[in-house]
């Protein structure tokens, strides 16, 4: 059995290790490797930075 751990958003699945480009409500921008998730800060983790799920307004897939 295969486990993965990672969210779903706008019917796309995103796990960890997957490139990802998030796009913030500002119009900016950050592109990395998603590295972890954490659920109860409402937080993701990108190339060590964590970003609050509130401040995105997508994300798209680079891989």
């Amino acid at each position: 059995m295969n486990v993965f751990w990672g969210f779903e958003y706008d019917t796309e699945f995103y796990k960890i290790g997957d490139e990802i480009d998030v796009v913030f409500h500002n119009g900016t921008h950050y592109s990395g490797t998603l590295e972890d998730l954490r659920v109860y800060d409402g937080e993701i983790v990108v190339n060590g930075c964590a970003f609050s799920l509130y401040e995105i307004d997508k994300v798209i897939h680079l891989n």
